[in-house]
């Protein structure tokens, strides 16, 4: 028994077993007719989804999509003739076109009668281009023979297959003179195309294949010249290219209105969620300034309360010291008395009664003495347990029945920066004042954080009103004020929240995108990191560069003392012109980069000159593009310019014991000192000022800070290497948070070295141990 062919029906379509198999069809819907032997339905198959399988032959069992609504497969053995198919059919309805390119829904005819399907001149074309690649498996059957031969040729202005004895007839015809004729087995890539993109020819039978060159309007098909004669006389007819350009004209027109339609529909989806962006941040620095303000108010009765306190242990103390002294005064007295009555005992019991009345008037005397009389020293002591506490109960039931504020739905001012009035009740006298926090700092002058001073609010009777603003004055950098009045000190009490993972990328090894102790890290302004590999079993110390989602781009350097080569390197920074900077730290010296790894110059050699470095270690960029190195075993943080030139330093031989990183931050220098386990704070001179941290692990203490960076908040974050975390200090070195624990899961560190900030506001830190990249996000 031969082979049964699978082919495609219409939805609704059935069949009934019988003998025999479908004719061929002229490749119209929805049959496809490949010889007796084929599989009818692979052909089709292989047409539709052979553009992306470039013509591969599939499995013989094809199962075919049917239903283009419901979406079924069917396969379905034919042994029936074409018209048992159409008389078991019970209804007439559209079916898709299964060409992938094509999709077009086409209506099957009233009568039922395949043969009135519009032919598919693409499924044509693509059917001869199958024949032409399967030639010598399958072979091609001759259009003037039909004879299946292997060794045929095609002719491209017939669009037919001849074998080898029926060519020379055709060439030998003087009308087939200039046609062009090739050899199956001589097809390149550009006569494949060709075939693709021939012309299409009339079906009708004795039209002799003609070109369709003209339109019938009336009749809306395509016809040719004889068509025009036989079929379509006095019809209004036009040329088949001039409408099929103005239809595409028509379309390519809708089609890019529709493509600026989408375009403007995407802008305004990224506005919407710019929108959303900018209404949760906006809210997210409301709820901010109400905790803000909160902590004023609570501030001011911490005060408050604090001076009552004192006052009470004052008038405690004196009461106490009051009563101490008539403690010794009352003791003294005591025994004054016990001494002369001692005395006067001993006289009795001695003398006779004649020695005592000669001694009469002594005793009469001494009998008669202060020394004896009831001169109590002991006060009354209640007097001071009469001192009470009076609270302020008006102040008690304004708190607890007035609001701490109020939201005022006013227009918000888009460019310049958002604005947020609130109105309170006084806690003070009936009156309240936002007032900064002070400190004072090592000098012992009273300023608020930057050294601004108070602002002076206008205030009426009972309430008071006042403005809170946010502008923003560059990128990542805000600037608060109270009734349009700056104040920069106001920042210090907005403290960001926590940070949570986002993700890691990286493993121990030597390959691309592996790592063998991740040291340093940097980010330019597309967001690409450049990350240090220091070196380990592995030996590899070299520079990776990977995008911010963990895609490796390039990696540069090797093991040496060359140019271009590394020793244990450490530090690294993108100048601002987005070259790599990178501390080589055993061969030390600093080396500079193009963006895509090439040498370009360098400055330091050993020595502790102060032009020479010894074991460079952290690299971070001033203001003005200058390039800081802390210099480790010089023991000093030294300025270098963008060109290596020596420029100053900060701090004295001894202020250091071991400088791990610098940073520079609002006119301040901040510098880890790893085994003084703090952060040491110097002015824009580099005078020293003060520090913060000592060793431990509770809040604010350290264990081997390393490397430091700013956060988008304008936080000061330090690498808590021992402690296997990040802190998070307000740039007084305040403790504001804190994230990571010791581990190897996400978000937990094994000695965190350094960080860098992305654009977005995340946090990278090189996870040292753990041999990976870890990111994070603020909450």
């Amino acid at each position: 028994m031969k082979r049964l062919g699978v082919f495609l029906l219409p939805p609704g379509w059935d069949a009934s077993p019988s003998q025999g198999y479908p004719p061929a069809l002229n490749c119209r819907y929805p049959f496809i007719h490949l010889g007796e032997e084929r599989h009818y339905g692979k052909g089709i198959h292989e047409a539709v989804h052979g553009l992306e399988a470039n013509f591969k032959l599939t499995s013989r069992n094809v199962q075919e999509k049917l239903c283009y609504e419901v979406r079924d497969y069917v396969t379905m053995e034919i042994k029936n003739c074409q018209e048992n198919v159409i008389r078991s059919s019970g209804r007439h309805d559209t079916f898709t076109c299964p060409d992938p390119m094509c999709k077009t829904e086409i209506r099957v005819p009233s009568s039922g009668d395949l043969k009135e399907l519009p032919a598919n001149f693409r499924l044509v074309n693509l059917l001869d281009v199958l024949a032409i690649k399967e030639h010598n498996s399958r072979g091609v059957k001759c259009g003037n023979c039909d004879k299946t031969s292997a060794q045929s040729s095609y002719c491209f202005q017939c669009c037919a297959f001849w074998c080898n004895e029926c060519i020379t007839g055709h060439n030998i015809i003087r009308a087939n003179k200039e046609h062009r004729v090739l050899a199956l087995q001589d097809f390149q890539d550009h006569d494949i195309e060709n075939v693709k993109k021939r012309p299409a020819f009339c079906q009708i039978k004795n039209h002799k294949a003609e070109e369709l060159k003209f339109f019938c309007k009336k009749c809306d098909v395509a016809i040719c010249q004889t068509c025009i004669v036989a079929l379509h006389d006095g019809h209004p007819k036009v040329p088949l290219k001039e409408t099929a350009n103005d239809l595409k004209l028509r379309v390519q027109s809708t089609i890019k209105s529709q493509k600026e339609s989408i375009k403007k529909n995407m802008i305004e989806l990224e506005n919407i969620d710019n929108d959303c962006e900018r209404i949760q941040e906006h809210f997210h620095k409301l709820k901010r300034e109400v905790e803000q303000h909160v902590d004023v108010i609570i501030a001011v009765l911490e005060k408050k309360k604090q001076e009552i306190i004192v006052q009470v242990e004052t008038k405690a103390a004196l009461s106490t010291q009051r009563l101490e002294q008539e403690k010794i005064a009352i003791k003294s007295q005591v025994a004054t008395k016990t001494e002369a009555l001692i005395k006067i005992e001993n006289l009795l019991k001695v003398n006779p009664e004649a020695d005592i009345l000669q001694q009469r008037s002594s005793f009469e005397k001494l009998l008669e003495g202060e020394i004896f009389y009831d001169n109590s020293l002991a006060t009354d002591n209640e007097q001071f347990c009469e001192i009470n506490f009076k609270g302020n109960q008006n102040l008690f039931n304004s708190v607890k029945a007035e609001q701490i504020g109020s939201l005022e739905d006013k227009q918000t001012a888009s460019v310049p920066g958002s604005q947020n009035a609130l109105r309170t009740s006084n806690v003070e006298n009936g009156q309240s004042q936002q007032q900064p926090d002070k400190e004072q700092d090592d000098f012992g002058s009273c300023q608020g954080n930057d050294g601004a001073t108070k602002v002076p609010v206008a205030q009426d009777d009972n309430d008071l009103c006042f403005k809170i603003s946010d502008f923003v004055t560059e990128p990542c950098k805000r600037l608060a004020a109270v009734n349009l009045e700056p104040i920069p000190h106001l920042a210090a009490h907005l403290r960001p929240g926590q940070f949570e993972p986002v993700l890691f990328f990286g493993e121990e090894g030597a390959l691309d995108g592996m790592f063998n102790y991740p040291w340093g890290v940097a980010v330019n302004e597309r967001d690409e990191l450049a990350i240090t590999d220091h070196g380990g079993r592995h030996e590899v110390e070299r520079v990776q560069v990977f995008t911010c989602d963990g895609t490796h781009l390039r990696s540069f350097g090797a093991k040496g003392a060359s140019h271009g080569e590394f020793k244990f390197p450490t530090g690294i920074i993108f100048d601002k012109n987005g070259n790599i900077i990178v501390a080589d730290n055993g061969n030390h010296r600093v080396q500079m980069f193009s963006d895509q790894g090439e040498y370009l110059s360098q400055f330091g050699v050993k020595g502790s000159l102060i032009h020479q470095l010894n074991n460079p270690l952290g690299l971070s960029l001033e203001n003005d593009g200058s390039i800081i190195v802390t210099d480790n075993t010089n023991k000093l943080v030294k300025i270098f310019s963008s060109n290596g030139k020596f420029l100053h330093k900060i701090g004295r031989r001894g202020a250091f014991n071991f400088p791990f990183h610098c940073v520079q931050y609002g006119g301040k220098y901040y510098v880890s000192d790893r085994d003084k386990h703090c952060v040491k704070v110097f002015d824009g001179n580099g005078t020293y000022r003060y520090k913060f941290g000592r060793k431990g692990e509770s809040d604010g203490s350290f264990n081997e800070p390393h490397c430091l960076a700013v956060s988008k908040a304008g936080n000061l974050m330090v690498c808590d290497s021992m402690n296997h975390r990040i802190q998070v200090f307000d740039l007084n070195g305040n403790f504001v948070s804190k994230f990571g624990t010791e581990g190897t899961g996400l978000g937990q560190f094994n000695k965190p070295v350094s960080l860098a900030v992305l654009s977005d506001g995340r946090i990278v830190v090189t996870d040292f141990c753990n041999h990976r990249i870890q990111i994070f996000k603020p909450i």
